[in-house]
């Protein structure tokens, strides 16, 4: 969820305001605030509205300590309580992994799959993405990305693997 993309009415935003630390996860953390905070829900939109282009050539906060995976694994472990399973599992295996990767850190490889297996619920396509993430060069994952790209864009919308299945009309 790109923090920037979200529609917050102003009275929830002053009641729970975005950090101005210039921590590296401060949306993060504003989500999970805005999840707690009574009376709120997230709604998501079927279609896109934004687009979003990740660049990474260019620095910001994010990504300005790349190198610095350890920094997020402790900030999902201190946050743990607060997030399924699969969403722990999911942070360590995108997030923290892409940090440690982009390092060739590959001390970090089993401890992050273990503690994803473990202490979340990864999904078989989180590891699948794990393991390219690792093993396959940036350019042959490219080109995968851009090959399954105009794959699923030949199939039917309703056989597409990312779209709901239509809920079963009840009697």
């Amino acid at each position: 969820m790109q923090t920037s993309t979200l529609l917050v009415p102003r009275a929830l935003h002053l009641a729970v305001p975005l950090s101005q630390a210039g921590s590296k996860h401060d949306d993060w953390d504003w989500i999970l605030r805005l999840a707690e905070y009574p009376g709120t829900s997230f709604e998501m939109v079927a279609e896109p509205l934004a687009s979003w282009n990740l660049q990474t050539s260019h620095s910001h906060i994010s990504s300005a300590d790349s190198n610095h995976w350890r920094s997020s694994r402790d900030w999902i472990r201190s946050h743990g309580d607060r997030v399924t399973p699969l969403a722990y599992a999911s942070f360590l295996l995108a997030e923290v992994a892409a940090r440690a990767a982009a390092a060739r850190d590959w001390s970090a490889f089993w401890p992050l799959l273990a503690e994803a297996t473990t202490q979340g619920k990864p999904t078989f396509k989180m590891v699948a993405l794990y393991l390219g993430m690792w093993l396959l060069p940036s350019q042959q994952r490219q080109r995968l990305r851009v090959w399954v790209q105009q794959l699923l864009r030949r199939l039917p919308p309703s056989s597409c693997p990312s779209d709901p299945a239509p809920a079963a009309p009840q009697p």
